[in-house]
């Protein structure tokens, strides 16, 4: 349990990104939200089809499921997708990334006609 908790700092502060511990945790909130419904692994396999044994090494961290494994079991949890990565009732809120520019904005930018002539070798 230590040595989880342990993962989860490090991986929170951002050391391990990237990692196989992203499955681990992946499995420890799997596990967290079975058991908070009182549901077994055998109940999980009855309602997704898994083995229970997968089940299993996924929320041991042992296996990284597929996307679709993801969403049969959050249907079997009767949970949002998201709420197996995000312990909030609420889907996290989304950025406010700024507007892309479209190639028509950057072609017809004035100093776009100049830096694409330079690149070509035309002059101005």
């Amino acid at each position: 349990m230590l040595f989880r908790l342990l993962n989860r700092v490090a991986l929170e502060s951002g050391h391990l990104r990237g990692t196989c511990l992203t499955a681990m945790i992946v499995g420890d909130r799997l596990r967290e939200m079975r058991e908070g419904k009182k549901l077994s692994q055998g109940d999980i396999e009855k309602r997704t089809g898994l083995l229970r044994c997968y089940i299993s090494r996924v929320e041991n961290g042992h296996t990284v499921p597929a996307f679709e494994t993801l969403e049969k079991l959050a249907r079997a949890l009767e949970c949002q997708l998201y709420q197996l990565f995000y312990e909030c009732k609420e889907p996290p809120k989304l950025l406010q990334l700024p507007k892309r520019k479209s190639s028509d904005d950057i072609a017809t930018a004035p100093s776009s006609a100049a830096h694409i002539a330079f690149l070509v070798g035309a002059s101005c």
